[in-house]
This record gives C-alpha cells, structure tokens and sequence, in this order.
C-alpha cells in the first residue's frame, strides 16, 4: 500500500514538473515570436525614414501618403508587393497618413507599420509608429 502512495506521489510530481516545462518553453517561443515581429516592424520604419530622406518631401509626399499598404522590397526601398526577407510566417504593413493640422497643410506624417503573425492559432500584432515632419 506505501509503495503505490509513493507512486502515486511521484506520479504527481512528474505531471507537475512536464507540465511546467511544457508551459516554460511555449512562454519562450512567444517571447521569441513576438521579439522578431519588433524587430521586423523597427525595420519597417527605419526604412520608412530612409524613404523620407531619400525624397524632397513633395515626392515623398505624393508617393507615399495615398492610402496603399507599403512592404519593404530589395535595397531597403518600399514597395506595393509582398515583403522580402522577411519571414513567412510574418506579415509586414506600412502605412502613411497625414497627420498635418491643419490637414491641407501636408507638413507632417505618421507613419505605422503593423506586423502580423499566427501564434497557435491566435492572430498577435506589433505595430510601431512615428511621426515624419518636413524638412529643408
């Protein structure tokens, strides 16, 4: 009788801890997911500045700020077609909307990127953003 109590203690104790390392490495795995995606949407607007710097502002402003969805191409340009290098399982999007005031002034700009991903079949999202002024 003492040594199925005993058993059945170390059952329990094995349950717990397979448990725990289960629970311990999917934390890990998100954490990893979600550090990637910030990594992804940092990009994303750095290169989203380096379009900006690239252009007099009435180009930038006249390409880029008409409601398409941006993804970054080769050579760090923006792009209307999917993402390169990026990884599958991530979706990229940039957006610029004028955030002038007032808005027919055209002199400022937000921009924001959103990355996308599944994570076990719930939808996760990182979106970062910055604002874009005019400048001589």
């Amino acid at each position: 009788m003492e040594s199925g109590i005993g058993i059945g203690r170390a059952s329990v104790i094995i349950s717990a801890s397979v448990g725990m390392v289960v629970s311990a490495i999917a934390a890990t795995t998100a954490a990893k997911s979600r550090t990637t995606a910030t990594r992804y949407a940092e990009e994303g607007l750095e290169v989203a500045r380096l379009t900006r710097d690239r252009n007099v502002w009435t180009t930038f402003d006249t390409t880029y700020v008409n409601g398409n969805v941006w993804h970054v191409g080769t050579s760090n340009s923006l792009v209307t077609s999917p993402d390169t290098g990026i990884i599958s399982v991530y979706a990229r999007e940039i957006r610029f909307p004028n955030a002038s005031y007032p808005l027919a002034s055209n002199d400022r700009v937000q921009a924001d990127v959103q990355v996308k991903w599944a994570n076990k079949g719930k939808n996760e999202v990182v979106a970062r953003g910055r604002h874009f002024a005019q400048w001589a």
